[in-house]
């Protein structure tokens, strides 16, 4: 096995969304590469031998402690149950990272669908980032989005979402996202990695080996246009226009 490797989201497949979907395409090609893998999350998954699911259900904004506590923070409160359920969250996830050199984050640090976590995850970099090497996947941001219309922005802890944090490595799914990042936290676009959403083309389209082979030495993947044409082309047909 090479690196221990932890990828943390919300939630995981069969729960269905984009950022989940790519999460388990990150999870599958990394387990297939000889890593360690295991995946944090509030709801999921996954029969493959090599990727271990660790459940800890508050991570999932559907939790009802959570919830709860969106419930408060939509009415500007920040209570005790917030800070209760983020030392919980802290300690848990702790635990979940002791054998784990590199840890993915998911959305969580730009999103405010669970603030506690977010806020646990923020003092976790801080205290772990010396050993654990943090990476900050970012799909969305909530402050960038005025259709989220969020309470307080400028306060605790709604402000966690716009703080860069100079002690993990930063990745934007697209050019747009980078440069809203990067106007949002006042810093440079070049510190943000671009890495675009991929697809694990041989799964998606359920290509055989034999195939996928063929594909590869052919260069097929470095053409813009491929046809398929599943038949001889012999002289009786038409098939001029190819």
């Amino acid at each position: 096995m090479r690196k221990g490797i932890a990828l943390l989201h919300y939630s995981y497949p069969p729960i269905i969304g984009g950022v989940e979907f790519v999460l388990e395409g990150h999870a599958r090609v990394l387990a297939r590469y000889g890593h360690k893998v295991k995946v944090i999350t509030g709801r999921g998954r996954d029969e493959e031998k090599n990727i271990k699911i660790i459940l800890i259900p508050e991570i999932s904004p559907a939790h009802h402690k959570v919830r709860v506590i969106n419930e408060e923070l939509e009415q500007g409160k920040v209570s005790d149950k917030f800070y209760k359920l983020k030392e919980f969250l802290y300690q848990k996830t702790k635990k979940a990272l002791e054998d784990t050199r590199v840890c993915m984050i998911h959305n969580v640090m730009t999103m405010h669908f669970n603030l506690p976590l977010t806020s646990a995850l923020d003092e976790l970099i801080r205290d772990l980032h010396k050993r654990v090497r943090f990476y900050v996947w970012c799909h969305d941001a909530a402050l960038a989005n005025p259709l989220y219309g969020l309470e307080k922005p400028g306060e605790y802890p709604w402000s966690l979402l716009g703080e860069f944090n100079p002690k993990v490595e930063y990745i934007a799914i697209s050019r747009l996202r980078k440069h809203e990042l990067a106007d949002l936290f006042g810093v440079s676009p070049d510190l943000f990695n671009l890495v675009p959403d991929g697809m694990d083309i041989k799964s998606f389209l359920d290509i055989s080996d034999s195939i996928w082979r063929i594909a590869w030495d052919k260069g097929i993947f470095k053409d813009n246009l491929v046809m398929l044409f599943p038949s001889r082309i012999l002289k009786g047909k038409i098939t001029s226009w190819l």
